[in-house]
C-alpha cells in the first residue's frame, strides 16, 4: 500500500504516527535519531518492521531496493495487525475553520547564466488566510498576522529544495499598506544574523470579499535573494532574482494539502 507523508510531520510531529514511523524507519536509517532528515522511500510493515530504504532518484537503485525488500518481506512477513484510525494532523494543529487557501509559486527568474539546472524548478506551496484576516482586508487594512505569515513562510527560496523558514527576529522590515481599491503594496527584508542568507523585495496584492468570504486574492512579488538554506544548495552566486505568485485556490488538492510550514504548529497561525 503506497503512503506519502511529510517528513516534518512523521519526524518532528507530535502523534502516535510519528512514534510508529521512527520506531520502524530507524531500523533501516539509524541516523534519523540524530536529527538527519528522514526523507526517502521506505518499505515498512504495519506492525513496525522495516525491510528497505532508499533516498536516490535513480530508478535502477530504487528498483534494486524494492527487490531486496521484497525478498526480506517474503522471508519474514510482518505479523497481522490492526491499523487504528488517524489521530488528525500530526502537528496537533487542526485545519482552521473557513480558512481560505492560496496557492503559491516561486521561481528564479530571469535565470542567471551558467547556474545549476536545479534553479529552473518551479516551487509550489500553499498559504492559509484566516477568516478574521479576510475581514480585515475588507476594511482596506492588511493584518499583521498575515503579513508575518507571508514573510516568514511564503517569501522563501524553496526552488531547489526544503527551505529554512525565517525566524521572527530575522524579519528586518515588513510593511504592507493599501494602495488602491482592494489593492495593497508590501515591502519586505529578511536576513539571517550572520548575513549569509537574505531576501529583499516588494509584493503587489489584490484582494476582495463576496458574501463575507475571500473571493479574490492574488499577489505578484519580485526580490533579490542570496545564500542557501540547509537543504537548498546550488544557488546562483551573489544576489539572484526571485519572483513569487499567489493565487486563491478552491480545488480538492488545495483543500487537502496543508502549507508546508504547518509543522510549526500554532506558530504558523501566529498563536
Amino acid at each position: 500500500m503506497p503512503v506519502v507523508a511529510n517528513t516534518h510531520e512523521v519526524q518532528n510531529g507530535q502523534s502516535p504516527e510519528r512514534a510508529w514511523f521512527l520506531s520502524a524507519a530507524t531500523q533501516v536509517k539509524p541516523d534519523i535519531a540524530s536529527g538527519i532528515t528522514a526523507q526517502g522511500k521506505y518499505v515498512l510493515g504495519a506492525e513496525g518492521s522495516a525491510y528497505g530504504f532508499n533516498n536516490n532518484r535513480s530508478t535502477e537503485r530504487l528498483g534494486n531496493m524494492l527487490d531486496e525488500a521484497l525478498k526480506k518481506f517474503r522471508a519474514s512477513p510482518p505479523a497481522r495487525t490492526d491499523i487504528p484510525p488517524s489521530h488528525g494532523h500530526p502537528t496537533g494543529l487542526e485545519w482552521p475553520k473557513d480558512v481560505s487557501v492560496v496557492r503559491t509559486f516561486t521561481r528564479v527568474r530571469p535565470l542567471p547564466e551558467g547556474c545549476d539546472p536545479m534553479n529552473e524548478n518551479v516551487a509550489r506551496d500553499h498559504l492559509w488566510i484566516l477568516p478574521q484576516e479576510a475581514a480585515t482586508l475588507a476594511k482596506h487594512e492588511f493584518p499583521d498576522s498575515l503579513a508575518t505569515r507571508i514573510c516568514r513562510f511564503s517569501l522563501v527560496d524553496n526552488v531547489r529544495g526544503e527551505p529554512d523558514h525565517w525566524k521572527p527576529e530575522e524579519i528586518e522590515m515588513s510593511a504592507f499598506w493599501p494602495s488602491g481599491d482592494g489593492e495593497f503594496t508590501g515591502i519586505f527584508s529578511m536576513k539571517t544574523k550572520d548575513g549569509s542568507r537574505g531576501i529583499q523585495g516588494t509584493l503587489a496584492i489584490e484582494a476582495s470579499l463576496q458574501d463575507g468570504k475571500l473571493a479574490r486574492f492574488q499577489a505578484y512579488g519580485s526580490a533579490a535573494a542570496w545564500g542557501r538554506s540547509t537543504y537548498t544548495p546550488g544557488e546562483p552566486p551573489g544576489r539572484f532574482p526571485l519572483v513569487f505568485a499567489f493565487v486563491l485556490a478552491d480545488d480538492e488538492i488545495a483543500r487537502q494539502v496543508a502549507p508546508q510550514a504547518v509543522f510549526y504548529g500554532k506558530e504558523y497561525l501566529g498563536r
